[in-house]
């Protein structure tokens, strides 16, 4: 059995560094020696061009893994996530997520009031539209009769 050598808790006897995870990760000797080695890292890659466009294409295919679906919005990303578990493709999950978009919009302009609506049309950038009153003219005045109008 060994024990870690800053505070005596259990360890694995895999453990090849002879500390448990806390003291490992609060050792300032070892973060020190962590620091020192990616600044040497960094200076070797920022010396040399064709290391720095390997990191660039390493780091750039990271961020296309990590926004693979860019069709999807955020919020969806984990329903998109269940779909693809399910066995649906691409154009299914794009089919499906884009009818509960619809359904979430129907239920939030349900829920709000119609100048509210308007507010928000507004905020978008509708305009105002002069609205013209239909109402119909006088009503024709007869002399008394009723022949007395078609004069």
């Amino acid at each position: 059995m060994k024990v870690c050598i800053d505070c005596g808790v259990e360890v694995s006897m895999r453990n090849k560094g002879g500390r448990c995870h806390p003291c490992s990760v609060s050792n300032p000797e070892r973060r020190a020696k962590v620091s020192a080695a990616l600044h040497a890292r960094w200076e070797c890659w920022r010396d040399d061009p064709e290391q720095m466009e390997r990191v660039r294409t390493v780091s750039r295919k990271a961020r296309t893994a990590q926004t693979a679906a860019h069709w999807c919005p955020r919020e969806y990303a984990d329903y998109n996530r269940k779909l693809k578990g399910r066995g649906f493709s691409v154009e299914e999950r794009k089919r499906i997520i884009a009818e509960e978009q619809a359904r979430d919009e129907k239920r939030r302009l349900a829920a709000m009031t119609p100048f509210e609506r308007q507010m928000e049309r507004l905020a978008k950038g509708a305009r105002l539209v002069d609205v013209v009153p239909m109402r119909r003219g006088d009503p024709v005045v007869t002399l008394g009769g009723v022949s007395a109008g078609l004069l």
